[in-house]
């Protein structure tokens, strides 16, 4: 689920592949890896959701509380390769509106703005 800490560019990232259901017993896990991710220095978190085939509203609202609480921290989320229905999740719930959308790992890579 989790990848070591790359140092891609200058922007140290963390990738987490997720399983194939985002609910809140998978994002009670992931909060505390993604927490520790930010310790060790991490400023940008990649969440693949190519595998993901089901999401929840609790997982989603956890979500964006982890946008609010990592952007004073200066800590990007980012957002790759999402199915279909789990896009049009994320555009119900507006978390494209804050959180970046790709369709690839490196294109997530190309595209930080944290410091």
């Amino acid at each position: 689920m989790l990848q070591d800490c790359e140092h891609q560019s200058k922007h140290p990232t963390k990738v987490f592949a997720l399983g194939c259901q985002f609910n809140r017993r998978t994002t009670q896990r992931l909060q505390g890896q993604l927490l520790r991710a930010v310790e060790m220095g991490c400023h940008h978190v990649i969440l693949d959701f190519s595998d993901v085939l089901e999401v929840d509203s609790t997982s989603l609202r956890e979500l964006s509380l982890w946008y609010d609480e990592l952007q004073p921290r200066h800590v990007q989320i980012s957002i790759v390769n999402p199915t279909l229905y789990v896009r049009t999740r994320l555009d119900w719930e507006n978390l494209v509106e804050v959180i970046p959308i790709y369709a690839t790992e490196e294109d997530a890579l190309g595209y930080v703005t944290c410091p």
